[in-house]
């Protein structure tokens, strides 16, 4: 093609016939006026310099395209040459215009890495798309098998020359930035070339998500900074990971979607990057695909970013020169905390809230519109979800009354709830390492009944989170291997949110590494130590429930932050929980001694408290306040269902 100083020059030798090829200029786009001159010069050479008949419908289609409403005039069908020199003139400085900073086409250029060949390619293929009168033309140029679109073949009578007509290839720019639908089963020759639909959008000012991005596609309008090409972030806290991302690379927006193997996902994601300059994080879930690897590895020119919340092997990422970034730690600072909570509401269980990680912050957020603005309910909100269907979820409502423990042993429980409460002060502020985790953990040990499910609601509702009670015995499994996928869902799904995981009956898992004699006894030791190994790496706090303390594995002592012995309640502690068993609403009978009670037989908390129950039905059937008879014959059955004698004398 000429300069444009030439390209002028030749339009100064006719300006009425400039005048007629620029005609619609002001009607359409610059870079649709260089393709219609392109299209209608390739046409007039194709036809030759002979006398054409009048109303052929090629020179019809021209006439329309170079700005007349019916034939080529009279007066420059004998000066054919003259004509497809100006119209050749008019397609460079239309193009040349059309390739000036703000323009549509000159942004794609810029951020698809295309050449001024390429340029014209794609213009000349998204020209054709959008009006008949250039189809008939391009059908025209490539042949009776071509259809109505160009080819390879009639590319290069349009362009003439083979350098730019080789950019419709597989190794050209208009293929690896996706911006050509994929090629059919027809010669290479005659393979149409057609624009993606959001490619002729995008020129016109569509700027509309292309349908086929993968559904968890997020587009996220931050503005970045940052000289990177190919980064790497590793983090559990995703937000931290996006932060480390966005001040590494620099873009007017990121594009946030998942790894895949689906080939048209990956072209949706590499054309709507191509055509709106974002930067493409790649968050991987556990293996960088290798379908998505080599993506990040052929379209090079646009920024990209693989994050995960683990460190990926070597071998999985691109081969092309990546840095490797370090996100912010994830435990939130108080700063995040009061712009999150900027309200009274969370006063009581503020402190709390600054062991979240950013992620979940920005999800309590979220939560806190939706629950008019109650924080304390946002951060239960966000519990909710996968791990509801590994765990029974239980919203605390019991408090510190209801407990009756012995000082000593509130003290320890107290303890634990300080330890959770204090952690970002001692890890954060202080410096103290966190290795191996900030997490905490509690074991209770002691007979059932005596509180140890009641102290874990307790110490939930005091860190204003959830209680997930966990049965180990519906988890674990005779099948090798899948006791610690069980385990594995449970931590993993804990993770995403603030929670108190609570395992009930852990004697099936926290029994004593034995000598391995046959393959049970090796897989039985695996599940202890991958219990040991989650326990050691988890940032939350998980309480732990035995009845058999004497068998616990000694390697679980220096994992567990506090243990706390439960007993039987001694004659004191008996008469306190008779107290708290019956409500200060409940009709008593004057007969009612709870000091007797109390002496009467020693059982633990739970079955006074479902004596004191059994004992209200049966007065609420006979219609009479509650009385000694009542309640003495509700212990004696609950007495029978822990297989215990009945003595012969009853209290009254």
């Amino acid at each position: 093609m000429t300069t444009a100083a030439e390209d002028r020059e030749i339009l100064d030798l006719d300006a009425p016939l400039a005048a007629a090829a620029l005609c619609r200029a002001d009607r359409q786009p610059s870079w649709l006026v260089a393709a219609d001159a392109l299209l209608a010069r390739a046409a007039l050479v194709a036809r030759g310099a002979g006398d054409p008949s009048v109303g052929d419908p090629v020179l019809q289609a021209v006439g329309v395209l170079v700005g007349t409403e019916a034939d080529v005039p009279a007066n420059v069908q004998d000066s054919t040459a003259e004509l497809a020199n100006l119209l050749v003139a008019t397609a460079d400085v239309a193009l040349e215009d059309a390739l000036q900073p703000g323009r549509p086409l000159a942004h794609l250029v810029e951020t698809a890495g295309l050449s001024g060949g390429e340029a014209a390619v794609l213009a000349l293929c998204a020209a054709v798309e959008l009006d008949p009168h250039r189809q008939q033309v391009a059908a025209y140029l490539g042949g009776d098998n071509a259809g109505p679109w160009l080819t390879p073949w009639s590319l290069r009578r349009v362009v003439e020359d083979d350098e730019i007509a080789l950019a419709v290839g597989p190794g050209g720019g208009l293929r690896r930035a996706c911006l050509l639908v994929a090629a059919d089963d027809r010669p290479w020759a005659l393979t149409p070339l057609r624009p993606h639909p959001s490619v002729t959008w995008w020129l016109h000012g569509d700027q509309s998500p292309d349908p086929g991005l993968p559904p968890e596609t997020e587009l996220l309008d931050t503005t970045g900074g940052g000289v990177a090409r190919l980064v790497v972030v590793a983090s559990p806290d995703r937000i931290r990971r996006l932060q480390a991302v966005t001040d590494a690379l620099d873009a007017n927006g990121f594009l946030v979607c998942p790894a895949t193997t689906s080939e048209e996902a990956l072209d949706a994601v590499v054309r709507r990057a191509s055509l709106s300059g974002e930067a493409v994080v790649v968050e991987v879930a556990d293996k960088l695909p290798a379908a998505t690897r080599a993506r990040v590895e052929r379209a090079f020119h646009l920024r990209w970013a693989v994050t995960s919340a683990h460190e990926l092997p070597l071998d999985d990422l691109p081969r092309r020169p990546w840095q490797q970034l370090t996100a912010a730690p994830p435990l939130a600072d108080t700063a995040e905390v009061a712009a999150v909570f900027d309200t009274g509401e969370f006063a009581d269980v503020g402190l709390n809230a600054s062991q979240l990680t950013a992620s979940q912050l920005d999800a309590a957020a979220t939560a806190m519109a939706a629950t008019g603005g109650e924080a304390s309910a946002a951060l239960r909100r966000i519990a909710a979800g996968e791990i509801e269907q590994l765990a029974t979820r239980i919203r605390p409502e019991r408090t510190w009354d209801d407990l009756v423990l012995a000082p000593h042993k509130l003290a320890l429980v107290r303890y634990l709830v300080d330890r959770a409460r204090h952690r970002h002060v001692v890890y954060g502020d202080w410096g103290f390492s966190p290795l191996p985790s900030r997490g905490v953990v509690g074991m209770f040990a002691g007979p059932s009944g005596t509180g140890k499910t009641l102290t874990a609601e307790i110490i939930a509702g005091e860190l204003g989170l959830d209680l997930y009670r966990i049965d180990l015995s519906q988890l674990v499994s005779k099948y090798i291997g899948e006791t610690e996928q069980n385990l594995a869902k449970v931590f993993a799904a804990a993770e995403a949110s603030p929670v108190v995981l609570f395992f009930d009956e852990a004697d099936a898992l926290l029994g004593k590494r034995s000598e391995v004699r046959d393959s049970h006894d090796r897989y039985a030791n695996i599940e202890v130590a991958y219990l040991l190994q989650r326990l050691e790496r988890y940032d939350g706090v998980v309480l732990l429930a035995t009845n058999l303390a004497g068998n616990m594995d000694s390697a679980f002592a220096r994992r567990i932050h506090v243990t706390v012995e439960f007993t039987l309640p001694d004659r004191t502690e008996r008469r306190r929980i008779w107290e708290r068993s019956l409500p200060p609403t409940a009709p008593l009978a004057s007969d009612v001694d709870l000091d007797r009670l109390a002496e009467f037989v020693d059982i633990p908390g739970g079955a006074i408290t479902n004596a004191a129950t059994a004992a209200a039905f049966l007065a609420a059937t006979a219609n009479e306040p509650i009385g000694m008879a009542a309640l003495v014959l509700a212990v004696k059955r609950e007495l029978q269902k822990l297989g215990r004698l009945i003595p012969d004398e009853s209290p009254g």
